[in-house]
């Protein structure tokens, strides 16, 4: 048996291929804000739960965040400045590129730039950046309550004030958020058993079976639209379902990478690997250009090749722009890293 073959039965699958799974949760999401239909319905359904794919991003961060809360322990203001520094210098290039593009009021471009316009302004095109400085800053909080003696009590608050607090916000466009949130809790609950790979028992595997099959004739009904004459269910259905089936949904993404990439079957592997290594940049950019070349030539293609040709062609045109903002970010990030160390130094 390889390596590889036996990392199946363990946590630390998720961690070993976490870029390739960042990937395909950001293409999921790149699916939904696509252009492309479909009439065969698994593949519209596939379409319609794209949202979820933010779901299993932000599951996914969580695990990297403990990662990086374990393995380097040089206090909250380096914790901070290593998770900001990931973010930020590529959102910031992507700001003023879009302010730029469509060109902005500076009132706009600041709260944009510091990421209130999600919170004064109800606005969505940037929601998730700032929704996930607000879970970056509670980050050493939620961390030191998972590593307390009382890490159950804690995370039992956690839990039921991010449920409720999501339930409240349904009618705004904080929604979104909010009711991500126990999506970031859910990962940095089972991030210790990733970090540590822990072997997979039997009850967490028939669990996790059985939430992934509930969850999704759930979100099947949700989608089928046989809730819809009770709201609240329906919204229940619909955002909550995710929580059930998403981490078996992860670990049999990445039982099937390691079932590709142990047959030398990696050409799909690198790709997503690929995608995951600038998924941030992936996740933003897609739907700028999708807006910026809405009112182009390119956006009035005959019927037929509107949504797969143009969609294909605004991925191609954002890996490319996502690399390059990537690449200039990391130049950014290195600088400032350089100029603290001189710094300290002196």
């Amino acid at each position: 048996m390889t390596r590889r073959t036996s990392d199946i039965r363990n946590w630390g699958i998720l961690s070993r291929y976490r870029g390739v799974l960042l990937g395909g949760a950001t293409l999921w999401i790149v699916l939904l804000h696509s252009t492309i239909w479909f009439s065969w319905p698994p593949a519209a359904y596939l379409k319609a739960t794209g949202y979820c794919g933010v779901d299993c991003f932000l599951y996914l961060s969580a695990v990297g965040l403990y990662f990086s809360w374990k393995r380097n322990h040089d206090g909250i203001a380096a914790f901070y400045r290593r998770r900001f520094l990931r973010i930020f210098p590529a959102y910031l290039i992507i700001v003023i590129i879009r302010c730029f593009m469509e060109q902005t009021g500076k009132r706009y471009a600041v709260l944009l730039a510091s990421t209130l316009s999600f919170w004064l302004r109800n606005d969505l095109s940037m929601w998730f950046i700032s929704g996930i400085t607000v879970l970056y800053l509670l980050s050493p909080l939620l961390l030191a309550a998972l590593d307390s003696r009382h890490r159950r009590v804690w995370f039992t608050l956690f839990w039921a004030a991010s449920l409720i607090s999501g339930f409240l916000m349904r009618g705004t466009p904080q929604n979104l958020f909010f009711v991500r949130t126990p999506s970031f809790l859910l990962g940095l609950c089972t991030a210790q058993r990733v970090y540590e790979k822990k072997p997979v028992t039997a009850k967490e595997g028939i669990g996790m079976a059985a939430g992934f099959l509930l969850g999704t004739v759930l979100m099947i009904l949700c989608q089928s639209g046989a809730a819809a004459a009770y709201s609240t269910l329906d919204w229940v259905l619909r955002w909550y379902s995710v929580l059930l089936f998403e981490v078996p949904l992860l670990f049999l993404a990445a039982g099937l990478t390691a079932f590709l990439t142990e047959r030398s079957f990696t050409a799909p592997v690198q790709f997503l690997s690929g995608i995951g290594t600038i998924s941030l940049e992936v996740y933003l950019i897609f739907e700028l250009l999708l807006r910026f070349f809405r009112e182009t030539p390119l956006a009035r293609l005959p019927f037929e090749y509107r949504g797969w040709v143009y969609s294909l062609i605004i991925l191609a045109m954002t890996i490319l722009a996502g690399a390059l903002v990537h690449s200039i970010a990391g130049k950014i990030t290195g600088f400032i890293e350089k100029k603290r160390l001189q710094a300290q130094n002196n």
